[in-house]
């Protein structure tokens, strides 16, 4: 959540400096800038505000550098609030929060961070050259195990796949340090290597609403462990050969249960108890730990039980030994593998058993150390091999429900700024209110346990044919030169002086539209709603449904025929998406349209030499609105309702 908001706040506060550009070209009236500012100043405030705008995408697509970019944008943007302090003294706040925002990134995302230490791990981590290599684990492999791990292995699918030599894993969860103390949640990361053993793991949880990072790394030096606050102050710094002890039940765990065909290691000596439990001895160099995995009728491992893995006591550096134990549940298929999904972790002390952790696999991978290993948790250029847990709730709802979800707070978030706006709170509230399809799409993607990092990725598709850009900005144009010639027919005449007392305000309506207007509606209505619906409907339904959609969410702006326009023109856009992919297009598209509609139309009346376009009512909307079905046809038509659609479109 800390990112998005800071993301939110540096894209509301770049918008706001556009405003300062528009008032030093004079695009636009801003009363609330009364202080002159001259063009070369306001191109400041346009850079400042990109520099936002490119701070906010950084914190999702370069999140280890992103601090450089934000510090950059908060120098530019004091800078040209000093140049009109007195119109601009507020902006210093949000500066502030930004300019403590890309401190705390630089600690936890910068070079001397944990999570910078971490992924200079993964970079490093690569798996020995196995002798069986290239071969499958087969029946005879499990001759030397125990009855009841010979049945969990099988019952994992291990047999008939390749030996795993590194998995990666994420998980999230909840854990506390003492049978009283408060819950802290958190995200993990980490990567396991079997055959040459190491083990990092790198931990985001909150207590009492801090951030803290926590780093395990276990390799041929031995084991350390670091937990920083707010990335800064150091709470725990332990390492020594009782925490290396501790990491090798930790390593032998993950082996058991996440990796079972990983039970077969040459590390691993069994005793036989029953058939259901067994014991292990696993030896790494000097250390032998013991452990007993106990299973179920079926053959499920339901607890692994170890005495030799230690607590961190209360100094923050040494480690106390006690018996450890993770009760499993939730199997299911992940990729080749079938795995439990859930864990707790307990301590057993003298006074009773507590649970101290409790554990939700995300998602996992086999054999991944010698692929790109450096990503978020969300997305870490996994293979298919993976699992994403169920949700529970509201967000099962969202998850099962997702367009739903889009329309339904799309609407809300709209149409409540928008009365808020209509009830006195300003201009700003109301171009909030165009926010809410990219705002419904984000907050969806999210809570459906999607990843926002790739969505977002999606959008930014700008390598296609230069030939697209030309008709994303042409098109508008060519559609009202037929309205003006239709115009022409019925008895109006051509005036273009008109063009050149519009281009200004075109230029301007161009330039809002693009950064802060209606053209930031297309991540969610076609990024988001239309790109799900192609995969139920057909493109033609799709487009129907979607333009409907799009035409009543502008009910509120322009009354109740209002959807008309947004149904006709969504032909275009949906064509235009599905021939590029790109969003960005779509935009331009957008841009294209609005100001194509308020200047383009110059054709007037003789007797009154007026534009014959007026507003809604009079016959030249109707020529408009002629023209445009008569478009929206043909190209339906000519595309035989595909719609520029190149995949194999549903039924419905």
């Amino acid at each position: 959540m800390f990112r998005i908001a800071i993301a939110v706040l540096f894209v509301l506060h770049g918008l706001i400096h556009f405003f300062g550009f528009v008032k030093a070209y004079r695009l636009a009236d801003i009363p609330q800038l009364v202080q002159p500012i001259s063009q070369p100043v306001g191109l400041l405030w346009l850079a400042a505000g990109l520099l936002c705008w490119v701070a906010a995408g950084a914190l999702f697509f370069a999140p280890r550098w992103w601090w450089v970019v934000g510090a950059g944008a908060v120098v530019v943007s004091q800078a040209v609030i000093f140049s009109s302090w007195g119109d601009a003294s507020m902006g210093t706040v949000a500066n502030v929060v930004l300019l403590g925002a890309a401190a705390y990134g630089f600690a936890s995302r910068g070079p001397l961070s944990l999570r910078s230490e971490f992924e200079h791990n993964l970079k490093r981590a690569r798996p020995a050259v196995s002798s069986a290599a290239g071969k499958l684990i087969v029946e005879s492999d499990l001759a030397s195990v125990p009855d009841p791990v010979r049945r969990y292995i099988r019952r994992s699918g291990a047999v008939g796949q390749p030996p795993v030599t590194d998995f990666r894993a994420t998980l999230t969860g909840r854990m506390r340090s003492a049978p009283d103390s408060a819950w802290m949640t958190f995200t993990a990361d980490q990567l396991d290597l079997v055959d040459t053993p190491q083990r990092f793991f790198m931990m985001n949880a909150r207590m009492k609403g801090l951030p803290v990072d926590v780093l395990h790394a276990f390799d041929d030096d031995g084991a350390t462990m670091r937990v920083r606050l707010l990335s800064m102050r150091s709470i725990v710094d332990a390492k020594g050969a009782e925490l290396t002890q501790a990491e090798t039940v930790t390593l032998f765990n993950d082996l058991c249960c996440l990796a079972p065909g990983a039970l077969l290691s040459p590390n691993i000596s069994w005793e036989p108890i029953d058939d259901h439990r067994a014991t292990a001895h696993f030896t790494l160099g000097a250390n032998t730990i013991t452990a007993q995995l106990r299973f179920d009728d079926l053959g499920d491992l339901i607890d692994f039980v170890a005495d030799g893995r230690g607590a961190i006591s209360a100094d923050g550096h040494t480690v106390t030994p006690e018996r450890w134990s993770t009760p499993l549940c939730d199997y299911a298929q992940v990729g080749p593998a079938r795995v439990a999904t859930r864990a707790d972790v307990k301590w057993h002390p003298d006074a009773g058993a507590w649970t101290y952790g409790e554990f939700q696999l995300t998602s996992l991978a086999y054999n991944v150390a010698n692929r790109a290993q450096v990503g978020e948790p969300e997305t870490n250029g996994f293979p298919r091999d993976h699992i994403v847990a169920p949700h529970r709730g509201i967000r099962a709802w969202i998850a099962n429900h997702r367009l739903v979800s889009f329309f339904i707070l799309a609407y809300a978030i709209s149409w409540t700024l928008w009365g808020i706006a209509a009830l006195g709170a300003g201009q700003v509230v109301f171009i909030l209110g165009g926010l809410g399809p990219l705002a419904s799409a984000l907050i969806v993607t999210r809570l459906s346990g999607r990843s926002v990092r790739a969505w977002i990725h999606s959008l930014l598709v700008w390598r296609v044919p230069l030939g697209y850009y030309a008709i994303a900005l042409l098109l508008p144009a060519a559609i009202y030169a037929v309205v003006n010639l239709v115009l022409v027919a019925l008895g109006q005449a051509l005036d273009f002086s008109l063009l050149a007392v519009a281009a200004p305000g075109y230029l301007g309506t161009f330039f809002m539209v693009a950064t802060v207007g209606g053209g930031l509606e297309e991540p969610g209505w076609r990024g988001f709603a239309l790109t799900g619906l192609q995969k139920r409907k057909t493109p033609l339904v799709a487009t129907l449904l979607v333009g409907l959609a799009w035409g009543i969410w502008h009910i509120p702006l322009y009354g109740p025929l209002g959807f008309v326009v947004p149904l006709i023109l969504a032909f275009f856009y949906t064509w235009l998406y599905n021939r590029t992919g790109s969003i960005l297009i779509c935009l331009l598209l957008h841009a294209s349209f609005t100001p194509a509609q308020n200047f383009l139309t110059i054709a007037v009346d003789p007797a009154s030499a007026r534009p014959a376009a007026r507003p809604v009512g009079n016959a030249a909307d109707l020529v408009v609105l002629g023209v445009y079905v008569a478009a929206a046809l043909a190209l339906t038509l000519a595309t035989r309702g595909r719609l520029g659609y190149k995949g194999t479109p549903a039924d419905g």
